[in-house]
């Protein structure tokens, strides 16, 4: 009905930007995550509850 939802996380322009995840500080690393990961779901989740699971 809504149609598929894609989330992409790119990670090539944060790795030109930041030192392996393993040469920073925890803050740093906790930031990247953040950004990435967690706000990629972020945006799924809201999508679903505004429009309800994607249907096939």
């Amino acid at each position: 009905m809504y149609g598929r939802l894609d989330v992409l996380v790119d990670n090539a322009a944060v790795n030109s930007v930041v030192a392996p995840l393993e040469h920073t500080g925890a803050a740093a690393a906790a930031a990247l995550l953040d950004a990435n990961v967690l706000g990629s779901l972020r945006v799924t989740d809201a999508f679903v509850d505004r429009h309800g699971p994607v249907q096939r």
